[in-house]
């Protein structure tokens, strides 16, 4: 903490505590805090990736990577910027004033709002092709009592949008340069948006189309943003020029003149300074690697604070509503949050909650252990389920609230969920390998037999799309002569080896092996292409060795078979990877190895058969020798839902089927596959009126906790 300027200054009012830090794995360019839920982060990065972390539990709710949900229905000046250079920045993040809704604003033409319905249910709501070049800044605002977002572009205009179906309401023209920045506001029952430009000029506009009604200059002419105190009764803004010189002043509104400049700019800025208001009190800006606050009635530096090191020259800084909690971007990707002793209760307190509901939710879903599935153990396992789930009680800040039963959070029934097991006309031995085609469109799977098997779904009224899907059935392909994709498996015992397949991007051919020669097929005609030994070679590289390595921490009690597989998949951003062993799950952290987070089962359950990430990372689909399936959330391995046997298979099937081998849709997240020991290959998604895997659980206890 730097040195402060005023004796009656009380730390306890600014938050200087390091009490999180997170790696984003890309830099944050612009972040903002839930209106309500005071301890949800939005934050935006410079390679257009979207975020929402939850402060308190330290998890990551959400990741999103850019991409134009609708290519067709864009601008062909965009489509052209996108295929010269598909690299994308993230100018603006900003939630609207309920938290229902946050918009995002790309540095290419592009405006996506998503609906927000708690937890990490984030949907998508709107795609504007809001300006010919970058879109500089994105709010919301309410004229006329209709919730609209206000964008402005490269293009030196400021438009407006109805935020509910994306009509273009107003635009406004005038200035002369680039607009880089916007602020809504209202006084006096008068509905108004500040612009500022490139140029330095500032500009005042009416919900009408009269044009411009003040033309005020900026200092530093060049990069400024404007924003009032909490109680909308002071106006302040903050500049760099292109000689690196900031200014923080306050504004005469009425007269359009500076009325307190503010002093603690000594050096030229590395960057352009941001700044942010908190408790109608302070103003703060990121400079020369430190957080610079003042007092908004003095002009002269109250105290800085370095963050215990580790900042950029000129971080981006975000308070929460309450000023309890103050973000800031650090070096190597990182985001530190800050908290005031009120800030570090909250996070105490919400860890409290977050390990209750953690616990419970845990103790409410114990899998049933290995026996055959009758029809009475059946209707057991289901009774017990519930039971249990019934009995399990969440205390939350001294209520208690006992679960029912949560829908999709135990499904005991074909009814509760989209499945379909495929055609399998030709009897096979059992599923060893599964993966869909990177199309989406087919499933391809290797036998135990070394025999491959594809299915695929066809274009029709009833599957518009082509993609796989558990509503229609695919066909079963078999080239015309009636040969088999087979492995070579001779002098070897395919029941010992290890098989693995992998396809090409263009899904053209198959590399194959089931512990005899590698084969290469053409996937058109199931054609043999080429052979191989069976070697693996590792060819020396120059600089290459050893970084780190650990060894699994295998749970107390549990004996795991001399050669159980360990496998690992990272996550999207590379910065994680999913580690599944038959006792465990665990998230690690990729440089430093570190176990983050891991998921045991009980030693009473069944052991795990395989798992795998979800295409966008957000969940973890797990398969068990009991039949059972288990759906976590990835940030934390929080189990979210639970499919028992009885969903999926008839109630008189032997004991000793189960799911090998589990693989994830490539595009739609809430789908994935089952390959089966007796052959058989089913697909599963939630229901279409849920539209994803939901713990209704843990949403109640959120709706609870807001």
């Amino acid at each position: 903490m730097g040195q402060s300027h005023n004796s009656a200054f009380s730390t306890d009012d600014l938050p200087k505590t390091v009490a999180r830090t997170f790696s984003q794995g890309s830099s944050p360019m612009s972040m903002d805090f839930h209106p309500r839920q005071q301890t949800l982060l939005l934050v935006g990065t410079n390679v257009g990736d979207i975020a929402l972390w939850e402060v308190g539990s330290r998890e990551r709710l959400f990741l999103r990577n850019f991409k134009v949900w609708d290519l067709g229905a864009c601008s062909m000046p965009l489509q052209a910027s996108l295929v010269k250079d598909p690299s994308v920045v993230v100018n603006r993040i900003i939630w609207n004033p309920d938290g229902s809704l946050f918009g995002v604003a790309y540095s290419r033409h592009i405006v996506q709002i998503y609906a927000y319905h708690g937890g990490d249910d984030v949907r998508q709501h709107l795609e504007i092709d809001a300006h010919v070049g970058g879109v500089n800044d994105l709010a919301f605002s309410h004229p006329n009592k209709q919730l609209c977002v206000v964008t402005c572009g490269d293009d030196k205009t400021i438009k407006v949008w109805d935020a509910a179906t994306g009509a273009k309401q107003y635009t406004f023209e005038g200035h002369e340069a680039p607009v880089y920045s916007v602020c809504p506001h209202y006084k006096e029952n008068i509905q108004f948006i500040f612009s500022t430009a490139l140029d330095g000029k500032i500009k005042a506009w009416l919900y009408d189309n009269l044009g411009s009604r003040v033309d005020y200059d900026a200092p530093g002419h060049w990069c400024t943003t404007m924003a009032y105190s909490a109680d909308g009764s002071r106006l302040f803004s903050c500049g760099t020029s292109k000689d690196g010189e900031s200014y923080i002043v306050e504004w005469n509104e009425s007269e359009g003149a500076v009325k307190r400049t503010y002093l603690g700019f000594r050096k030229r800025s590395a960057g352009v300074v941001q700044f942010d208001t908190t408790k109608n009190r302070f103003l703060a800006a990121g400079d020369e690697f430190v957080i610079k606050i003042w007092d908004m009635d003095n002009v002269n530096l109250l105290t800085t604070m370095d963050a215990e090191g580790g900042l950029p020259a000129s971080p981006r800084i975000r308070f929460n509503k309450e000023g309890t909690l103050l973000a800031v971007s650090a070096n190597d990707n990182a985001i530190k949050v800050l908290a005031t002793t009120d800030g570090l209760r909250l996070l105490r307190t919400f860890e409290n909650r977050s390990f209750d509901a953690s616990r419970a939710a845990s103790e409410a879903v114990s899998k049933p252990s290995i026996n055959p599935i009758s029809a009475a153990a059946a209707a057991a396992a289901t009774s017990a389920g519930h039971a249990d789930i019934g009995a399990s009680v969440v205390s939350i800040s001294g209520m208690q609230m006992t679960s029912q039963k949560f829908g999709n959070s135990l499904i005991s029934d074909g009814a509760q969920c989209r499945t379909m097991r495929l055609p399998d006309s030709i009897r096979s031995s059992k599923i060893s390998r599964l993966i869909y085609t990177n199309t989406g469109t087919a499933i391809l799977g290797l036998a135990s037999n070394a025999v491959h098997f594809l299915w695929k779904w066809q274009r029709n009224e009833r599957n518009s799309s082509g993609k796989a899907t558990a509503n229609v059935p695919p066909t079963l392909w078999q080239p015309s002569s009636g040969i088999l994709m087979t492995n070579d498996i001779a002098d070897v015992n395919p029941e010992e080896c290890v098989p693995c397949f992998a396809l090409s991007k263009n899904d053209s051919y198959v590399i194959s092996a089931s512990g005899g020669k590698i084969s290469l097929f053409n996937m058109m005609t199931f054609k043999f292409s080429s052979g191989a030994d069976a070697q693996i070679c590792v060819w020396n590289s120059d600089g290459w060795e050893k970084q780190k390595s650990r060894f699994l921490q295998i749970p107390a009690g549990r004996n795991p078979a001399a050669l159980s597989d360990t496998r690992v998949q990272f996550r999207q951003d590379h910065m994680q990877f999913l580690v599944v062993h038959e006792t465990q799950l665990a998230i690690y952290e990729t440089t430093k190895l570190e176990c983050l987070k891991q998921w045991v089962p009980r030693e009473s359950s069944a052991p795990i058969s395989h798992a795998t990430l979800s295409c966008d990372s957000q969940l973890v689909y797990a398969s068990f020798l009991d039949a059972t399936v288990c759906i976590f959330g990835a940030a934390n391995l929080r189990l979210r839902c639970r499919i028992n046997p009885t969903a999926y298979l008839p109630a008189n099937v032997s004991a000793s089927i189960h799911p090998l081998v589990i693989a994830a849709h490539p595009q739609e997240p809430n789908q994935f596959a089952l390959g089966l020991t007796d052959g058989g290959v089913h697909v599963f998604e939630p229901l279409e009126s849920e539209g994803k895997w939901v713990d209704h659980l843990y949403k109640k206890w959120r709706r609870i906790q807001r």
